[in-house]
């Protein structure tokens, strides 16, 4: 097995137990028996569990930003777009849920500076994804409206999606909203076109 088939292994175990345990929840013992190879082989490529578990993390912002890019340049509309993105988050709610635990909680380990180094230099502004979703965004408001304009809608709408993926995935939700209309994929996704229709008719 080369280096990469190995590097794979484990990101592919670890983001699978981190989902399912957590960070306190998993250990590198564990990861490296589920991907079949030695504690070594971890810290030969991660050093330790604080920066395996942050190149987990990218690799989901990585995953989510590919399947944007596939989206937009099929040639799908707005509404399309943002449609396929909360069916994706909600099919993936474990790897959703564990990424904004892990941004916004105070308790996780921060990674080691070389892994913050190539977050910075990887990182365009705005959520992963933006730049496609601007384009797509672009080709419906045309070329009067502004950037800013531009990516404000891309921000609004990406908020929009990414809530009720986010609520939509937690089993409280579910249970409180069992029987509420309002809290079914069907209407979610009228909202999302109604949103999307909204916001790029502001923009023409």
């Amino acid at each position: 097995m080369n280096k990469v088939d190995t590097k794979e292994k484990i990101l592919v175990a670890a983001e699978k137990l981190f989902s399912e345990n957590g960070y306190e929840g998993t250990s590198l013992r564990e990861i490296a028996n589920l991907a079949s190879v030695n504690l070594s082989g971890i810290a030969y490529h991660f050093d330790n569990k604080e920066n395996l578990y942050w190149s987990t993390f990218m690799r989901s912002n990585d995953w989510l930003e590919s399947e944007i890019k596939n989206y937009v340049q099929s040639g799908k509309c707005v509404e399309d777009v943002f449609i396929q993105i909360f069916d994706f988050l909600t099919d993936n709610s474990k790897q959703l849920r564990n990424a904004f635990m892990t941004m916004l909680s105070d308790s996780f380990p921060m990674p080691a500076p070389c892994i913050i180094e190539k977050m910075c230099a990887e990182k365009e502004m705005g959520p992963p994804g933006a730049k496609y979703l601007m384009e797509v965004i672009r080709k419906e408001v045309g070329s009067e409206a502004s950037e800013e304009d531009v990516f404000w809608a891309m921000e609004v709408l990406f908020a929009h999606t990414i809530h009720w993926a986010l609520l939509m995935s937690g089993k409280t939700c579910k249970v409180i909203y069992e029987d509420n209309i309002v809290f079914t994929e069907a209407s979610r996704h009228a909202s999302i076109k109604r949103h999307c229709r909204s916001v790029v008719k502001s923009l023409i």
